[in-house]
């Protein structure tokens, strides 16, 4: 039986630009990505030669080193090259979602300062007019008169990108990732899921999300193909399927409720996806029942893997396997699994529970910090308490765990933050926004299971005078991002104490 080496193969280089070049050299005519909209296959070669083009563009020279930009990204070829130019070039780039409030764009662009604001679609420009925003277009046409010797060395402390997530001060953190991150990363993906230059990967999640690291990155630095799903494919439970069926996908990444919501519209059955290898989920729970039909449709071709990560910690930590063994009760999650070689972890127990307690991560992993937020980022990323002699910094995830049998299972949080649809939510900033609005005494965001046993965001509101529900979340949607508007909204009269004063969320249902 011929045995495959599943063999990261940019291991030598210090960062993701050299990296790049050497797939381009392996891997020319494979195809980098796909978009079954239009039917439209791109090699690495072509890939590469957009990137070039970037890359002397006269506005991107005038940027350097260690300097940020924003990139509106609606997943096109001209904006997934962009990010390439970027690692190239050591210019630090964050993704923002094309279809997230103006006023959220503003605070984001207020937080980062950006060199420069891209854009492929001709429309973010006039909604941000006292802002500078050039089209990708721009960037290639405007290329310098002298060919640019690229020689830049980055050593891979740099940081590659920031990823944008919820506050809970009402304003979104910006997760900083540096290169060595990202490259450790794609090596222990392509070796524990023997990711190989054959594989071809969903995109289904949206690149400005923490799980569309997974997908880019190890489909990109392996010589891979990925499958573009679109914003409006995405919208269609049919259309998906049969794109990445269509195509042969072998590896699917998503969160929990995108293949439960398969699963309900009934698109996956014995027939589809007959390519696909692995199904990796993360990011939430996903119920025991739900599961088990999944594993019992895939699992005489394919592995289920339960992954567990914070954004802060490069997108994954930990991957368990599913089993038989899984499915011995169902009123529980699956384990997060064995946490991956570039970490070590750290459980500082409650005095009164020495069972279950708060994770701490440490490793080559763990992210820089919170851009420009040095006081958010002292609260959690801190120096090892066991370790007085050099800098030894840890993330603390506020995640409460316990481990069994050497993996890590999953007990609750240490705050009220919470995910769904996979994005972490912290309920401050739902607040926040909900409080922006006049007459309001007091308000209280909480995530509830219903009798169907599916979660959803409830928000609890004081009025001084009467309102209604569209109202409410006509102005959230100008602050806030779709996902984190609640679908359910109390009007109080006042709403519960405890005996500090503080509102008791526990009495909210």
């Amino acid at each position: 039986m011929l045995t495959v080496e599943f063999v990261f193969k940019v291991r030598k280089f210090l960062n993701l630009g050299e990296a790049f070049d050497e797939i381009v050299k392996l891997y020319p005519n494979n195809k980098a990505f796909i978009f079954p909209d239009n039917d439209q296959e791109i090699t690495y070669h072509d890939l590469n030669q957009l990137v070039d083009q970037l890359i002397q563009s006269k506005l991107l020279s005038q940027i350097n080193i260690g300097e940020l930009i924003l990139i509106i990204n609606d997943k096109s070829f001209e904006c997934l090259s962009l990010i390439i130019a970027c690692l190239k070039l050591g210019i630090i780039y964050t993704n923002i979602d094309p279809e997230m409030p103006i006023k959220r764009i503003k605070t984001i662009i207020n937080k980062t300062s950006p060199k420069l604001i891209v854009t492929n679609d001709n429309q973010y420009i006039e909604a941000i007019n006292e802002f500078e925003i050039v089209s990708v277009k721009s960037l290639i046409d405007n290329k310098n008169d002298i060919k640019r010797n690229f020689n830049t060395t980055l050593n891979g402390s740099e940081a590659a990108y920031v990823m944008f997530t919820s506050g809970s001060t009402g304003e979104p953190k910006g997760v900083v990732i540096s290169h060595l991150n990202i490259l450790n990363f794609i090596e222990w993906s392509t070796s524990y899921f023997e990711i190989s230059e054959r594989d071809r990967f969903s995109s289904v999640n949206p690149i400005y999300f923490d799980n569309s690291v997974f997908d880019f990155f190890n489909s990109i630095f392996n010589g891979s193909s990925l499958i573009i799903i679109s914003s409006t494919s995405i919208k269609s439970p049919h259309k998906i399927v049969k794109q990445l069926t269509d195509y042969k996908c072998t590896i699917w990444f998503s969160v929990p409720s995108l293949l439960i919501y398969l699963l309900t519209m009934k698109v996956l059955d014995e027939y589809s996806l007959p390519n696909i290898r692995k199904i990796i989920f993360g990011g939430e729970g996903f119920p025991k029942r739900k599961l088990f039909t999944l594993y019992n449709l895939y699992k005489e071709r394919a592995t289920l893997e339960n992954v567990y990560g914070p954004t802060e910690c490069t997108c994954i930590c930990s991957a368990h396997k599913i089993n038989e063994q899984d499915f011995t009760q169902y009123n529980d999650l699956a384990p997060l699994g064995k946490l991956n070689k570039f970490f070590k972890g750290d459980i500082i127990y409650d005095s009164k529970d020495g069972t279950n307690g708060e994770l701490v991560l440490y490793g080559p992993n763990v992210g820089l910090g919170y851009y420009n937020d040095n006081e958010k980022s002292k609260k959690v990323f801190i120096q090892n308490p066991n370790n007085l002699y050099f800098r030894d910094i840890g993330y603390k995830t506020g995640d409460i765990v316990r481990e069994e049998n050497g993996e890590l299972i999953f007990i609750g949080r240490k705050d009220s933050q919470f995910k769904h649809l996979g994005y972490r939510i912290e309920p401050g900033e739902i607040e926040a926004a909900i409080n922006s609005l006049e007459d309001v005494n007091e308000c209280a965001v909480v995530y509830r299971e219903n009798k169907l046993g599916i979660n959803s965001i409830k928000a609890y509101i004081s009025f001084n005078q009467e309102s209604d529900e569209n109202k409410i979340k006509n102005h959230l949607k100008e602050l806030i991002p779709k996902y984190m508007i609640p679908k359910y909204i109390q009007f109080c009269r006042k709403l519960p104490k405890n005996s500090n004063g503080k509102i008791d969320r526990k009495q909210l249902n």
